[in-house]
């Protein structure tokens, strides 16, 4: 199964609509055939699905902010879905 991500939702449906589809809550699902022989899904990213988890979950004394906490670099960045991104994003 393939995953395509277009900018917007209306340059996928343009893009999907060449195939047998079944559209859902913030995807598109391409139906098996020659092309995309197992199907594919069709996402778009309406700007970051993706964003950076808040400091206070890598360090709860980053949740207030001070002088002395800064700067805040955690030892690996970590990221979350966005929570109004949820339907565009599948695991």
């Amino acid at each position: 199964m393939q995953l395509i991500i277009t900018e917007k939702p209306d340059q996928a449906r343009a893009l999907a609509s060449v195939f047998k589809n079944k559209k859902a809550q913030g995807y598109i699902e391409i139906l098996p055939n020659e092309i995309f022989p197992d199907g594919a899904f069709m996402t778009w990213a309406i700007g970051h699905l993706c964003e950076l988890i808040p400091p206070e979950k890598y360090n709860p004394a980053w949740k207030k902010w001070s002088l002395s906490t800064l700067p805040m670099i955690p030892i690996q960045f970590q990221y979350q879905v966005s929570k109004v991104k949820q339907n565009n994003f599948r695991s």
